[in-house]
Parts: C-alpha cells; sequence; structure tokens
C-alpha cells in the first residue's frame, strides 16, 4: 500500500506542477536596427511599384510588427509599400492601382 500512496502522491505532485506552469515561449520582435546598405536603390523613394502585404485575415506578420524590416527594406530601395487592412474584393481590385 505505501507504494500506491507514493504514487498518488508523485501523480498529484506532477499535476500540481503541470496546471501551475506558464507556457514559455520566445516574443518575436521586429529588429529595427536593421539597414542592410543599398548602395543603389531601384527607384527615387516612393516612386517604385507598389507592393502590398495582406493583413486582413488576422496575419501573424504585418508591416507594423514581424515584417517590419522587410518593409523598410523595401521602402529604402524605392518601392510603395503598403498594408492591406480590409477585405479585398473585385470592386476595390478594380479601384487599385495596376501593379
Amino acid at each position: 500500500m505505501p507504494s500506491m500512496r507514493r504514487c498518488l502522491l508523485a501523480a498529484s505532485a506532477f499535476a500540481i506542477a503541470l496546471a501551475s506552469a506558464r507556457p514559455v515561449s520566445a516574443q518575436q520582435l521586429p529588429d529595427r536596427a536593421f539597414r542592410p546598405p543599398i548602395d543603389t536603390p531601384s527607384y527615387a523613394p516612393g516612386t517604385g511599384p507598389v507592393v502590398c502585404l495582406d493583413e486582413a485575415h488576422h496575419n501573424f506578420h504585418t508591416l507594423d510588427d514581424r515584417f517590419w524590416a522587410f518593409g523598410e527594406l523595401l521602402r529604402r530601395d524605392g518601392y510603395v509599400v503598403r498594408a492591406i487592412r480590409d477585405r479585398f474584393d473585385v470592386a476595390r481590385s478594380r479601384a487599385a492601382p495596376s501593379w
């Protein structure tokens, strides 16, 4: 019977430890100091093609957060970078600039 008691005590301790443990995960943050050199930009600032990033579907990656460095790199190379935060439909596509 003492072994059954030890087993129950161990299982209880494990259950308490498991219930009180918080998930540990590394937070992903944009590297705002990342500035690779662009010796010869492809376009003058703000005159290049428009690059849109879909953010309308609760996306994990956004231009304000995890894709910040990517958007900044494109901007520094002259591209116009925009986040699409609204639902995309046919009427909206007709009003959009041709890419």
